[in-house]
């Protein structure tokens, strides 16, 4: 019991740490207002790898470092993937703002004493765009084709349960992105001379992550490291992705009063410090009954546009299946709200 105490207490300082590393690093200096708030911004490429997928998790305010069980356990914390007991699969959509759309599916399967593998996808819809480049008329431009910007992800991840009490996973991904063609313009040349050049860029990253069953009721502690890469550039200044260190602990507070019954209310609690952004704190409440019916809320802290979220999911065995529908949604500030939905099923 005592080194059970120790433990929680050694997670909630690391927590509170990262957070108040974070008010103190954001309040050094402003370079428009004085002293204030320091933002880190345009520090990494690759901006759609940091786009949370699923509906689970992103109810949760993003809370989802150690309940994040399923294939989906590949975006957040790939060690989750070591819970999967057979097959699992999850299909995700998320209507992400100024009208871009998000699509990604995982699958994990159980080969027993060689551990959990699993794969991943994610693709980028932004829609289209006009294209134009400088010429020498009246309007000082002219009209380019239309062109539509992309981005993907595939991966391969690998998990495997250590102890009843450890896991930990791995996930190597490759990512490319296209921002279509631009114009150059020599130092000697003219507007006439212009040449277009292509703006593709492909890379390999990969994500870390653990959990450990502290052994106190059902708490779990887990950290990751995501979008680890070296730098690349398009043309002149390198830049690095979005890279991401968190800490999270859950538990089912009803497990405090009694063990088992048909009711959960798992708290979840993560804290990130991003390489782009100051740190932030997320938390997330899930209500279950009779593991079938989900309600979840969340919150997240420090985020420019980013607060509330809610959301519920219904899980049900279908013979051989046991199938799940998750939907999340996430206010977005001055932008529409987003909303994301899962179809998953575990076989």
């Amino acid at each position: 019991m005592r080194k059970t105490l120790i433990l929680m207490l050694s997670v909630l300082t690391v927590l509170a740490v990262s957070v108040g590393y974070g008010q103190v690093s954001s309040d050094v200096f402003d370079f428009e207002t004085g002293p204030g708030t320091q933002s880190k911004l345009a520090q990494a490429g690759f901006k759609f790898l940091s786009i949370p997928a699923g509906a689970r998790q992103t109810a949760l305010g993003a809370a989802a470092m150690t309940v994040s069980d399923d294939a989906n356990a590949l975006f957040w914390n790939p060690a989750g993937m070591a819970q999967v007991a057979n097959r699992d699969v999850a299909l995700n959509y998320n209507k992400w703002i100024a009208e871009i759309s998000q699509q990604s599916a995982a699958f994990a399967i159980n080969l027993g004493i060689w551990g959990v593998f699993g794969v991943s996808a994610v693709m980028m819809d932004y829609g289209d765009f006009y294209g134009t480049r400088r010429a020498d008329n009246d309007a000082g431009y002219v009209d380019t084709e239309t062109f539509s910007p992309s981005a993907f992800a595939f991966g391969i991840a690998y998990a495997r349960q250590v102890t009843d009490k450890f896991s930990f996973g791995a996930h190597l991904k490759y990512a490319k992105q296209d921002l279509g063609s631009s114009w150059y313009v020599g130092p000697d040349a003219t507007l006439t001379d212009a040449e277009a050049q292509d703006n593709a860029l492909g890379l390999f990253a990969a994500d870390f992550g653990t959990q450990f069953a502290t052994g106190f009721k059902d708490l779990k502690i887990g950290m990751s490291v995501t979008n680890f890469s070296q730098e690349k550039k398009y043309e002149e200044e390198a830049f690095p992705l979005p890279l991401q260190l968190a800490f999270g602990a859950s538990m089912n507070l009803f497990s405090l009063l009694s063990e088992g019954g048909p009711h959960k209310l798992n708290l979840a609690v993560d804290a990130s410090h991003p390489r782009d952004f100051q740190e932030r704190l997320n938390w997330g409440l899930e209500y279950w009954f009779m593991d079938m019916i989900a309600v979840r809320g969340g919150y997240k802290m420090r985020y420019d546009e980013e607060d509330i979220t809610f959301g519920a999911g219904v899980k049900q065995d279908l013979g051989p299946l046991a199938g799940k529908i998750d939907y999340s949604f996430n206010n977005f500030g001055r932008f529409d709200p987003v909303h994301r939905v899962t179809v998953g099923a575990a076989f």
